[in-house]
């Protein structure tokens, strides 16, 4: 008598040699994770996620590739890793009976983890509604349901925002228990478009993958992963076709619609996931001997003004091209830029300088993971007067003549006699803001006199009150700094341009981590040209400072504007900016640790260290009062 089918097939399996090398790697106590990229331009990252998650202890990872993704990836870079690579041709290649593995079987019994990053609209839409004619669709109908899933998903503005792309996100929530999206952001996309859709950074979803799986870092990197801030995928000979786009742009393409052009990806990024807390492995470490940077001097910019103190240690200048780098978080200011004089209304202003107006634009995010500080590197910024205002604010002063005295003139015009007289501020001395910037942070509410009188214990102290919040409730929805106050309006100089800032604190990325602190700026009136890289930096700057104070690790800065404008003045000087290709960011330090500082009160211009900072030139404008 025969053997039953089930027994004949049991028996036959396990002298396959796929299926025994599955059942050994199933016993091997290793992290499992199969990344899995569809059709669109975001696969370009593949590369770079796979060489993260092998920087983490125990980790091993398998690929799976659609047929439209493989037109952004290149198979070879990933077996160069020692990695295997599947796609629809090896579903059944090795079907020859009953004894033969099903792969999308044997990849599902393997897997730990799967991670869709990018999810194309197409390959969303197979998802919700059960279509399984492919070899990841398969994997996903055939998914153990306590098994996670991350999604990351990539489209054109206009599919994300399609009320069917809504109705797909529910299915599949609701279909996989266990699915979790890692949610798009907004971008200038590759088709040109500027708007939500973009896959979100590849950083964060490393990051989200370690810290669904508690991930560690290994302290030592195998070969084909090392010098993980030097590398990137450079061997892929990948044609410049949306060169001029951001390379982490995420238009998808549907299998009809595949493209034949690839995008030419940097050679030097930084691999190290952003949610990662290990210290970048470059060699931007604090030495003893800081150098300093001077700027030079000029009257009319806020960026060629007196010499700065703060302490620098600039990089040897490095010819530049495209392929080795790109600084995408500072294109993003730059494309703006472009967008505003392309669609930019014309606009009278309070001035009378007249501009180029786009109101609610999206939004700017910045890294500050890494210590990472956001100064423009397209024209150079006046460093010292950010620090040295952003200093004064947090001091709660509103006396311009005390940052004139430091070389720092960028208040001159609004409190000089002729500009108060104007605003009906008569018996004002000259250089009296009124209750302005710092004396709101700090004295919100407060009956304001004059900028000489002590307002000790007076008001609300906002700033005071976010950092004991932060300290001790950190996941409260109301750790807000607000400069906004309409009745203390009439008695200011100038109303505040960045009116309102919010903190936010995240988990660490791994046990023993320490929390991460992001905080999101709103601008009422946001100039283009010279207010919006000073605010950049002041506010990173500020959450940077706040980080230290409570033992977190600053994460992220997002820059909200309303009326984003560009001053007709300024036109030809930011053509000039807009011909320079963006550096990488500098790095910041703080010399004195958290307990020697003692509170926010205390940090001088000599408690920074700022190292890399090498900029272009200066650019002049001249400021509107």
């Amino acid at each position: 008598m025969s053997q039953p089918l089930h027994a004949r097939f049991a028996t036959r399996a396990v002298k396959n040699p796929m299926i025994l090398e599955k059942e050994r790697q199933l016993t091997d106590s290793k992290y499992h994770i199969l990344v899995a990229a569809t059709g669109s331009v975001a696969a370009i990252k593949l590369t770079l996620i796979v060489k993260s998650l092998l920087t983490y202890k125990g980790v091993d990872v398998q690929v799976v590739l659609t047929d439209p993704a493989r037109n952004f990836v290149e198979k070879e870079d990933l077996t160069a890793l020692g990695v295997n690579v599947y796609n629809n041709a090896d579903d059944w290649k090795n079907w020859d009976g009953l004894e033969c593995p099903i792969t999308h079987i044997e990849l599902r019994r393997w897997a730990h983890l799967l991670l869709i990053a990018p999810l194309s609209a197409n390959t969303m839409a197979k998802m919700a509604n059960g279509l399984c004619d492919n070899l990841l669709t398969s994997l996903i109908r055939a998914w153990a349901p306590l098994k996670p899933i991350l999604l990351a998903p990539a489209m054109n503005t206009l599919m994300w925002t399609n009320p069917i792309t809504q109705e797909h996100l529910s299915a599949i929530s609701r279909i996989y228990k266990n699915s979790e999206f890692i949610m798009p952001i907004e971008k200038v996309l590759a088709c040109g478009d500027i708007g939500m859709g973009g896959m979100a950074e590849w950083r964060n979803i490393v990051g989200r993958v370690a810290d669904k799986l508690q991930l560690e870092q290994k302290s030592v990197l195998p070969n084909a992963v090392k010098n993980i801030d030097g590398q990137d995928d450079d061997s892929s000979e990948q044609t410049a076709a949306f060169e001029e786009y951001d390379d982490d742009d995420d238009d998808d393409v549907d299998d009809n619609e595949q493209s034949n052009s690839m995008i030419e990806t940097s050679a030097n990024a930084d691999i190290t996931p952003k949610a990662s807390l290990l210290p970048s492995t470059t060699e931007s470490s604090i030495s003893k001997d800081h150098e300093t940077s001077q700027a030079p001097l000029g009257s009319e910019s806020v960026d060629t003004q007196a010499s700065e103190n703060v302490t620098t240690k600039p990089e040897p200048p490095v010819p530049f091209t495209s392929s080795e780098y790109r600084n995408t978080e500072e294109e993003q200011y730059l494309n703006l830029i472009r967008y505003i004089l392309e669609n930019g209304q014309s606009r009278p202003d309070r001035t009378g300088t007249g501009t180029r107006s786009v109101f609610a634009p999206p939004q700017l995010r910045f890294s500050l993971r890494n210590n990472t500080l956001p100064l423009l590197t397209t024209k150079r910024v006046f460093l010292r007067g950010v620090l040295e205002e952003l200093l004064w604010f947090i001091h709660g002063d509103t006396n311009a003549n005390h940052l004139s005295e430091k070389g720092i003139h960028i208040w001159d015009g609004n409190g000089s006699r002729e500009f108060l007289d104007s605003r009906g501020l008569t018996d004002r001395k000259v250089g009296d803001l009124g209750p302005i910037y710092g004396f709101q942070w700090r004295h919100f509410g407060a009956q304001y006199v004059d900028c000489d009188t002590d307002y000790t214990n007076k008001g609300v102290d906002q700033l005071a009150q976010v950092i004991s919040t932060l300290k001790l409730n950190p996941y409260d929805r109301r750790i807000i700094l607000s400069a906004w106050n309409p009745l203390a309006i009439p008695e200011m100089a100038l109303p505040p341009c960045h009116i309102f800032c919010q903190f936010y604190v995240s988990e660490p990325c791994k046990p023993g981590g320490k929390p991460q602190l992001s905080s999101m700026m709103y601008q009422r009136s946001a100039d283009m040209g010279l207010g919006v890289p000073f605010n950049i930096a002041s506010y990173s700057l500020l959450t940077h400072m706040i980080a230290h104070m409570c033992g977190y690790e600053a994460a992220e800065f997002v820059h909200v504007m309303g009326d984003c404008h560009i001053y007709n003045d300024h036109l030809e000087a930011l053509q000039t900016q807009l011909e320079r290709v963006p550096k990488a960011f500098p790095k910041l330090f703080f010399k004195r640790d958290a307990k020697d500082i003692g509170s926010i009160d205390s940090f001088s211009v000599d408690d920074f260290a700022v190292e890399g900072y090498n900029p272009y030139g200066p650019i002049k404008m001249k400021m509107s009062v």
